[in-house]
């Protein structure tokens, strides 16, 4: 009954995700009122004056609820369940100027990074609009909201949500606000939905005898041969037939399948250098080809990576060490600003960047890098960063300047760090040189 009371309240359309969000607020709230256990003033958080619809809201929800339960809330239960309310975009807030020009600066600067023009999708424009406004309230008055797929996001598509994490970064101090992974998650899938519907990214599928179990290998090799952009799904024999198999513009088996209109490439799950040909010879292109080739290519990377900036042998034994070292450098070569070390403290404080790799991707505020540089650092020893410990640390420091070049620097650092093989290259190295020419950039320094 209260499910359908929410969703007959005259507000636009909200996805089941936030009533859900609502509806357990809700139910706590009632069951705290019938212990007479209400809502503190200090709880309810000071953020603006029009919430008068968001506060007749809450009290038809909570009278519904007294007539059958019988018990009594104070005006501090009501301001407390309406932000609730706001938060989870149960009616769009108040336009304000700065939300606008948010929305156009996300999709310039985001356009320019990834190199996508974003600026004729209509459906994206709209769901930024409808999305940021209650973000900034909810950051704004730290009301945190789970991403239940947050983690599965900065796996698959780690270059298109950190692209938008160092963009957005730009505008914590104007905003007052700090973003989360949590918040970044929800508009990478904003932006990669725009990135499936203009076509820019291609699907494929990799059939295995038991599916996910079997795959990870050969789903991993092949991540290191296509396109930062392109998406991998992977399915047994059993599953195909609940597929729908138009969607996916390459279909990759290690087994037979008969697949009627479609054309299968069958290889092995080691994905030989015969396969990739393969690969190549059925029309599909994978930009990263030449990645079986033991030199690595990197040219944006290796433009940024400079003698004074990279350090093999090291004996730092945590993040804050590291950070803490390297980052007086940076300042002494008037590369970053004093603020740059804190940005990347305050960061780590809202999700590790570290990977399973053993590799770390941490990175700073752009507004206090003066000068452009990724950090390369390759310690003695693992040492424990957030959830994985770690001995390879790529450390990025670009400026407003080179906004640009964000997606390059991104998509090739995480070329590197999905590749065992590359990874295995470069722990081996003993010298600075030696790593250098690892990188391609020997020239730098």
């Amino acid at each position: 009954v209260i499910y359908t009371k929410l969703l007959t309240l005259p507000i636009n359309a909200i996805s089941d995700y936030y009533v859900q969000n609502v509806l357990n607020i809700y139910i706590i709230l009632v069951y705290r009122s019938l212990n007479n256990n209400h809502i503190q003033e200090s709880q309810v958080t000071k953020f603006s004056d029009d919430t008068l619809f968001f506060e007749e809201s809450a009290v038809r929800l909570l009278h519904r609820a007294t007539l059958r339960l019988n018990f009594s809330y104070t005006n501090e239960d009501v301001k407390y369940f309406s932000q609730h309310l706001i938060s989870n975009r149960f009616e769009s807030l108040p336009e304000e100027n700065i939300d606008d020009q948010l929305v156009s600066k996300l999709l310039n600067q985001v356009s320019e990074a990834l190199n996508i023009d974003f600026s004729n999708d209509e459906k994206l424009e709209e769901q930024l609009i409808n999305h940021i406004p209650p973000m900034i309230y909810r950051l704004r008055s730290n009301n945190k909201t789970e991403n239940p797929f947050t983690e599965h996001i900065k796996t698959e598509f780690s270059l298109t949500f950190n692209v938008i994490w160092v963009v957005l970064s730009e505008y914590e101090k104007e905003l007052d606000i700090s973003f989360n992974e949590d918040e970044i998650a929800f508009l990478t899938i904003y932006f990669q939905s725009a990135i499936e519907r203009a076509k820019i990214n291609r699907k494929i599928l990799i059939v295995c005898q038991m599916g996910i179990a079997t795959s990870e290998l050969l789903t991993n090799r092949i991540k290191n041969i296509i396109p930062s952009l392109d998406s991998i799904e992977v399915a047994s024999v059993a599953e195909l037939e609940h597929l729908d198999l138009d969607q996916f513009d390459l279909i990759i088996s290690t087994i037979k399948v008969d697949i009627s209109d479609k054309q299968v490439i069958f290889v092995s799950p080691f994905l030989t250098e015969t396969d990739i040909k393969k690969i190549k010879e059925s029309g599909y292109q994978p930009s990263n080809i030449h990645k079986i080739n033991p030199i690595i290519s990197i040219h944006h990377l290796k433009k940024f990576v400079e003698s004074d900036f990279v350090y093999v042998n090291t004996e730092f034994s945590s993040k804050e060490e590291l950070f803490k070292s390297i980052g007086n450098e940076l300042i002494e070569k008037n590369y970053v600003t004093e603020d740059f070390v804190t940005s990347l403290f305050h960061r780590e404080k809202l999700g590790g960047t570290d990977l399973p790799s053993g590799t770390a991707v941490p990175h700073g505020n752009p507004i206090n890098v003066k000068k452009t540089t990724v950090v390369v650092v390759k310690n003695k020893k693992k040492f424990k960063w957030d959830k994985y410990y770690v001995d390879i640390v790529f450390l990025i420091c670009i400026s407003r300047e080179n906004t640009l070049d964000t997606r390059g620097i991104l998509s090739d650092i995480y070329n590197l760090v999905d590749d065992s093989k590359i990874l295995k290259q470069l722990r081996i190295e003993s010298s600075k040189s030696g790593l250098l020419k690892k990188l391609g950039s020997g020239l730098n320094g």
